[in-house]
């Protein structure tokens, strides 16, 4: 027997197929390192289910085995796989065709045809007593495992029952409890209801906000009613609500809604939207600035005249008495 590699690769897209020469009849020492590609990359099977090898030979008769037998998954994401071909594998002279297919997660995956030539033997004499015919060793794993199937479903069967004593004898003694348990499920129903009336509302309500009757949602659950009397309690209660508003520093403040609130930090502000201006509810009665303000209805504290004190009297700023901030 003489030891040969062959190092080889083969698609899961191209139907090209490969012949590898070189293997000579009844010669069992042949590996073939096979690279499984998707395109010009490895093609990653982790997380494979099974890898079945097929080769079809010259007469017809097949060999068929998986992954821990003559077939070895060396690296899955890396797609590489090892095939040492069997005595049925080498007995006939000629072409053999192999076939690798792939199962995961309900897909199979089939490469392109690998083929191997088989050239005479000098020796003819070593397969005189040997028969070319199907082989499959795939299918005593295969049954090995359904073996264990079988046992573990009969476990499965056992278990069950026994579950199903104990849950019978749990019944006879919480009836009770399942009423009670009957009640909720009764309850959630009827929740579940109400919640897909709000569902099938709103839905109309985006789809053709033209054509639907908001109140009707008001009618049927009361929650605008609870939302417009919402009770924060007393400064010094222990069960006291908090309402937030949006705020932020006054670059971000947005165009306000009609009556929406906003609360400016830098400048302590409160606004309010009316008819898409923004209006501050507590506006600074004077500036503090080295140059005159736009706004005429406030104070201005000229910091560039010593701190005077001016106001606007209808035509320019001018100052009051001689009052003035240190």
């Amino acid at each position: 027997m003489n030891r040969k590699e062959f190092n080889v690769s083969v698609s899961t897209r191209e139907n090209a197929a490969k012949v590898i020469n070189g293997v000579i009849q009844y010669d069992t020492g042949n590996l073939f390192n096979i690279n499984i590609l998707e395109g010009a990359y490895p093609f990653d099977f982790t997380g494979y289910s099974n890898v079945i090898i097929e080769v079809l030979k010259p007469d017809g008769t097949v060999f068929v085995d998986g992954d821990g037998g003559s077939l070895d998954v060396l690296d899955a994401e890396e797609g590489l796989v090892a095939f040492g071909l069997q005595p049925q594998c080498v007995l006939l002279k000629g072409m053999h065709f192999i076939t690798i297919s792939i199962y995961s997660n309900g897909v199979k995956v089939t490469t392109a045809r690998l083929n191997y030539y088989v050239s005479e033997s000098m020796d003819d004499s070593q397969g005189d007593d040997v028969i070319s015919m199907s082989e499959y060793p795939v299918m005593q794993l295969l049954l090995a495992q359904a073996s264990n199937i079988i046992e573990a479903e009969q476990m499965r069967v056992i278990a069950e029952q026994l579950r199903q004593q104990a849950e019978a004898d749990r019944v006879s003694g919480t009836s009770g409890v399942l009423a009670q348990v009957q009640k909720a499920i009764e309850q959630m129903q009827s929740y579940v209801g109400s919640v897909k009336d709000w569902y099938d509302l709103f839905m109309s309500a985006a789809g053709d906000a033209s054509g639907v009757d908001l109140s009707t949602v008001v009618t049927q659950t009361n929650l605008f009613d609870v939302l417009k009397d919402i009770d924060c309690g007393e400064f010094t209660g222990t069960a006291n609500k908090t309402l937030h508003i949006q705020g932020g520093e006054e670059e971000h403040l947005p165009a306000l809604e009609d009556r929406e609130l906003g609360y400016v930090r830098g400048k302590q502000a409160l606004y309010i939207g009316d008819n898409g201006v923004n209006v501050c509810l507590n506006p600074s009665c004077y500036v503090v600035q080295p140059t005159a303000p736009a706004d005429t209805t406030v104070l201005w504290v000229d910091a560039s005249n010593g701190g005077a004190i001016k106001y606007w009297d209808g035509a320019n700023w001018v100052g009051t008495a001689k009052a003035t901030f240190a």
